[in-house]
């Protein structure tokens, strides 16, 4: 494989410039369907999902890169995981909560 050192620009293999006509296809895929996913769900439960791609980027690194893992990094992703968890669970509780509109009051007084 081929690197360029320096100051100096070089052209990509064509390996190489395929993966990166890839990388920017998926990118491109990703954004278009996380914009789909914020037109589809409350703001806060999405752009809290859009975090988690922090843990999984640090597991990657750790488990795939070899990358040796420090207190500061495990905490970060430790507190990510949970704060993501509690906002899906406040949003399945909210979601799970029954609406209240008072039609049933009305026919209960008509029969008294």
């Amino acid at each position: 494989m081929r690197i360029c050192g320096g100051s100096h620009a070089c052209r990509p293999t064509r390996v190489q410039g395929v993966g990166l006509v890839g990388v920017g296809v998926l990118a491109f895929c990703g954004q278009a369907l996380m914009s789909r996913g914020l037109q589809l769900e409350a703001a806060a439960t999405a752009t809290s999902l859009y975090y988690v791609k922090v843990v999984f980027s640090y597991a990657l690194g750790v488990g795939v890169l070899g990358e040796q893992p420090d207190y500061m990094g495990a905490a970060g992703t430790v507190l990510i995981g949970i704060s993501t968890t509690l906002v899906m669970r406040a949003r399945s509780t909210v979601a799970a909560a029954p609406v209240v509109d008072g039609s049933h009051l009305s026919k209960l007084d008509s029969t008294l």
